[in-house]
């Protein structure tokens, strides 16, 4: 039968509505449940539950919104009338529009009667929106009823007559279905064209900013009632995993609350259309930040008084829109044009729009999604260099996948695979082999800038759930662990002499918050070890006592009016924090972290600490050798070095003994740089400059002409390697190889050479022998030349860890043995002849280097602070050991070797 409706003439007030509230009625069967639910407010919304069902977050019990055991059908006859099995039309129920909207924010407060026209008695009348119920009226002959701000938006609405002689056997008539959008609807609120004005050169733009001018003031009022700690909420464990995810405080507090607590005049369109331009500052460390206000939105814990508040989507939706018709602006002029920028745009205002688009009309959506497929697509079509640094190209994997999400909700179909297969280019462009990114043009990796792309990798791969995201993330969260070495003061540390940029490595990584340990950990066991390092795991009970103390501290800083004002425009692609790991938390997670602690506790440990041995080329790259054989173990890299984005290479290689590790002495060797994005302490020069090679904290062989200038194998860029693992991994040789002639390896910089302009002219070569078993790992370096140059100095390096500059108190000194390990006596300044052994004493252990044959050896000066008078270098940084190649001044030798073995 046709259902009828009637529309009520739409109202024109302070705004002109041109074309109409689309209101269709469709018979069809719904899977809802029939049963009645009486205690309602007022305003039509179930009690207690704001619309929801209890204990359910909006589900049937069960069921999912289906009937029990029919999948929505009627019982036992499958939707067809009792006894007769007879087709018979439902009740007739009229929709009316009691009150039609005079301005976008008025879409709230559109208030409707249901109206019954039919022989069968009706006990009650129900409204659902989708598979909830928002709304049961007693009296089925005129149901009036306001829509609450969840159900918003385009959804399906479901008016059902309950037949009064069945109501308790909860048999009902079928339901009338009709859909409420505000397609065709556009809000023109009389926007004045002022100077200057948001862009206005595409269509969309247009919509978004006449529907800003309909906002006034009060329209951003915010509720800031306290954060209260509801125990009621937290049944589940997992529901008290994620509230403690949230609350949690190692460093990193709650999201960003700047949305809700700044003042409402700066977000109406006249206070943002400004004389002194666009004012409206949005991303990290700005007057706004998208992701924050989009995390207290959707935080559905009741204690939470910002929860699908409507004052603060109306917020997020204006600086949402301002942010892309500027982001448009700016790439239309051919400024920004890089993934690694327009990533963090889509993740802004992608992730932005799931939070606001239930407070704005269909039109209105479609116009914000039409600028957002303009970035989509414009993304799509950049290589991913990593012009400004790998890390942040990693900030359009999660942000590209709620563009998609958005993108096919509103009808662009296929958006979701586009997504997944830039996300899969970008990864393949961008993970080395070794498991690290590429850092700086594709050019460079940075042990602590690849622990921040984790960070967004991480909250990727939650969303996506792809088997080739996965393995990316494991491969990286693989190479953390493994180079992640534990000191005896419970501090890890990494070697970092491969970093172009920063002096931190994996184990003391950017973005480190605890939660990302956990994100992680969801999609992978290799970062479970973090999770007991950075964080923890307590049970249930001090979970729920944690947020019971901190929640009621932290209320005021969330409810304390902030004084800030935008200032004027300006492109911002940095993200603040978000805690993915609460907001994207994989349900039984926590349950299987105590199944896995049970089965497996050392799971929980770093590799090196754990009882198992091995020797891995890291992740398959022919890169990193990482060993553990019985009381030892540490890393090598043979892998290549790279020019840094100011065109100079940055970081050591050539074929490195990386770290030397044992549970009592923690790291005794360890290779470290400054990078090119840190001072020498006090100082204006970069350590790491060829002017201080011979201090460079690194395993290397170095050497200088008679000129001055200095040559290392550590700025050998393509060294040749060769990785032989025994079967059983129980042995390893890996062999490294390069040319010392090469321009790259030695220094033809005049401005960073202390001599002249000069590098080496006859063929140089060098190879070094690294041979890896239970005695520990025996190393052989050996040079060879035509005899064309002449060298002053020319020896190799042991770099030996006093203290972590940072972070540790002075706990190591080194001796020498002249009488091959009879005894030994303090290494002192200058050349000590016939050293047969040298000892590392540190955190009451220690490590031996035994020399093939006695060699002359003398320190060099402490890295990172040359300036030290050499009777303080015990009390900070890493010391170098230089191990004499050239007994005298003069031609290059022909052939020179050293070998020693360190266990």
């Amino acid at each position: 039968m046709r259902y009828l409706f009637l529309l009520a003439a739409l109202g024109l007030g302070a705004c002109i509505v041109q074309g109409e509230l689309d209101v269709s009625i469709s018979g069809k069967d719904v899977g809802i449940d029939r049963g009645l639910d009486s205690a309602t407010l007022p305003d039509g919304r179930l009690s207690e539950t704001d619309g929801r069902l209890p204990e359910t977050d909006g589900r049937l019990p069960e069921t999912d919104g289906r009937l029990p055991e029919n999948d929505g059908r009627l019982p036992e006859n499958d939707g067809r009338l009792p006894e007769n099995d007879a087709p018979t039309d439902p009740p007739l129920i009229t929709l009316q529009i009691d009150h039609a909207p005079q301005s976008p924010h008025e879409l709230e407060a559109v208030t409707f009667t249901v109206l019954s026209n039919t022989e069968v008695a009706l006990a009650a009348i129900e409204i659902w929106v989708d598979s909830i119920r928002i709304h049961t009226c007693q009296d089925a002959t005129a149901c009036v009823f306001k829509a609450p701000p969840f159900a918003l938006g385009e959804h399906d609405y479901h008016a059902v007559g309950v037949a009064g002689a069945e109501a308790t056997s909860g048999v009902s008539t079928s339901p009338a279905a009709f859909t409420v959008t505000a397609s065709g609807v556009v809000f023109d609120c009389g926007a004045e064209a002022g100077s200057p004005v948001l862009p206005q050169f595409a269509d969309y733009q247009a919509t978004l900013r006449n529907y800003m001018a309909c906002f006034s003031e009060s329209d951003f009022d915010i509720d800031r009632s306290p954060f209260t700690y509801e125990p009621a909420f937290l049944g589940h464990v997992d529901e008290v995993t994620r509230a403690w995810l949230v609350m949690e405080n190692r460093g990193y507090t709650f999201p960003n609350p700047v949305g809700f607590l700044t003042h409402s005049q700066y977000f109406t369109l006249q206070s943002i259309e400004s004389i002194a331009g666009i004012k409206m500052t949005v991303g990290r460390g700005q007057f706004f930040d998208p992701i924050g206000a989009s995390f207290w939105i959707e935080w559905d814990y009741p204690g939470n008084p910002q929860f699908q508040s409507t004052a603060l989507q109306r917020r997020l939706f204006v600086a949402s829109a301002v942010y892309l018709m500027m982001w448009h602006k700016d790439l239309a002029a051919g400024s920004g044009t890089r993934s690694d920028f327009t990533g963090g745009a889509l993740l802004m205002a992608g992730k932005a729009y799931h939070a606001f688009k239930h407070v704005v009309p269909h039109s209105v959506r479609q116009a914000y999604l039409s600028g957002l497929k303009e970035i989509f697509d414009r993304n799509d079509g950049y290589t991913p260099h990593g012009q400004g640094g790998g890390d942040m190209e990693f900030f359009q994997i999660p942000g590209i996948y709620y563009t998609a999400q958005a993108l096919e909700e509103g009808g662009h179909a296929g958006s979701m695979e586009r997504a997944r297969a830039r996300a899969h280019y970008v990864l393949e462009e961008l993970i080395q082999p070794g498991g690290l990114e590429h850092h700086g043009a594709k050019s460079g990796i940075d042990g602590s800038y690849s622990g921040l792309g984790l960070y967004f990798l991480s909250w990727g791969a939650l969303l996506f759930k792809d088997a080739v995201i996965d393995r990316a993330l494991e491969g990286v969260a693989r190479a953390q662990a493994y180079m992640s070495l534990r000191e005896p003061d419970a501090l890890f540390l990494s070697p970092t002499h491969f970093n172009c940029c920063t002096g931190y490595g994996l184990a003391n990584d950017q973005w480190a918050p605890h939660f990302k340990d956990w994100a992680v950990s969801m999609r992978t066991d290799e970062a479970l070890f973090r999770i007991k390092t950075r964080s923890d795991i307590l049970d249930e009970s001090q979970m729920r006592a944690y947020i019971a103390t901190h929640l009621p501290q932290r209320s005021p800083t969330l409810v304390t009016p902030l004084a800030s004002e935008p200032g004027p425009w300006s492109r911002i692609h940095w993200i603040e924090h978000i805690n993915h790991a609460a907001t994207h938390y994989e349900p039984g997670f926590y349950a299987r972290l105590i199944a896995l602690q049970q089965q497996d506790a050392e799971l929980f440990s770093a590799p090196y600490q754990r009882s198992e041995d091995f020797i891995i080329d890291l992740n398959d790259g022919g890169r990193f050798l990482v060993f553990r054989l019985g009381g030892f173990g540490g890393v090598l890299y043979t892998g290549t070095l790279f020019h840094e984005w100011s065109g100079r290479l940055a970081g050591f290689g050539g074929g490195n003994l990386s770290s030397f590790w044992t549970p009592s002495t923690g790291s005794a060797i360890l290779g470290r740089a400054f990078g090119t994005q840190n001072n020498a302490p006090g100082g204006a020069i970069y350590p790491d400059v060829w002017s201080n090679a011979r201090n460079w904290a690194v395993h290397a062989i170095t050497g200088y002409d008679q000129s001055g200038a200095p040559f290392s194998s550590a700025r050998q860029r393509s060294p040749v390697a060769v990785y032989d693992i025994n079967a059983h991994q129980t042995s390893a040789t890996v062999t490294v190889s390069g040319v010392l002639s090469d321009p790259n390896a030695s220094c033809t910089d005049a401005m960073r050479c202390p001599a002249a302009n000069t590098s080496l002219q006859g063929s140089v070569h060098y190879e070094r022998v690294f041979r890896v078993d239970a005695r520990g790992v025996h190393v052989t370096s050996t040079l060879t030349s035509d005899g064309t140059d002449s060298v002053s100095e020319l020896f190799d390096v042991i770099p030996i860890q006093l203290k972590h500059p940072d972070n540790q108190e002075p706990n190591a000194r080194v001796e020498l043995s002249t009488n091959g390990g009879a005894s030994y006596g303090p290494l002192t300044q200058g050349w000590t002849s016939g050293v047969t052994h040298l000892r590392i004493d540190r955190f009451g252990g220690s490590v031996t280097v035994s020399f093939d044959n006695a060699r002359r050896i003398r320190p060099g000066s402490l890295w990172p602070n040359p300036a030290l008078p050499f009777a303080d270098r015990a009390t900070a940084g890493v010391l170098p050991i230089h191990i004499d190649l050239l007994t005298q001044p003069g031609s290059m030798p022909t052939s020179t070797s050293v070998g020693y073995l360190i266990r």
